[in-house]
């Protein structure tokens, strides 16, 4: 399975060699980041992939079976565009998929032109960050009674 990535940012981080690790065949080909500071990671799990400072430059080089969006959260209309603009068969992005009522409206125009309904996945990806799973585990333990709220913050 090639596997496309853009925006290789802390969840992609902690996913990528997750998905590796469940599939032999899980090979990331290629990563667009204007600054891929995490692609040692995909290095030192064997991956070699090609770089990309753009998912238009990416997309226009390369074909795969699955696009992975981890990019910030403001980026994801333009990258779902691209990718279901694309003859990507499975496109993965991670939660906030859109950040407002209008883009929600133009992703649902978007996907609806381009079979987006067999095509996106939406990944919950905190519930499986090393982070939530400490918390967790601290409630279980009895060291915290209840979770009110859980946010993060990206830095664009």
């Amino acid at each position: 399975m090639r596997v496309g990535i853009i925006g290789m940012g802390a969840r992609m981080a902690v996913l990528a060699p997750q998905f590796a690790a469940h599939s032999e065949s899980f090979e990331v080909a290629a990563v667009a980041d204007p600054a891929p500071d995490r692609v040692p990671l995909l290095t030192e799990l064997g991956f070699s992939p090609d770089i990309y400072s753009s998912a238009e430059e990416m997309l226009a080089a390369d074909r795969f079976d699955l696009l992975m969006i981890g990019s910030v959260n403001h980026q994801h209309l333009a990258h779902l565009r691209c990718a279901l603009e694309s003859d990507t068969p499975h496109i993965f992005v991670e939660k906030p998929v859109v950040i407002s009522e209008a883009e929600t409206l133009e992703l649902a125009r978007l996907a609806a032109r381009h079979d987006g309904q067999n095509r996106l996945i939406v990944g919950l990806v905190l519930r499986y960050s090393p982070l939530y799973r400490l918390l967790r585990q601290a409630q279980a333990d009895g060291q915290r009674s209840s979770v009110v709220r859980s946010a993060t913050a990206t830095a664009s």
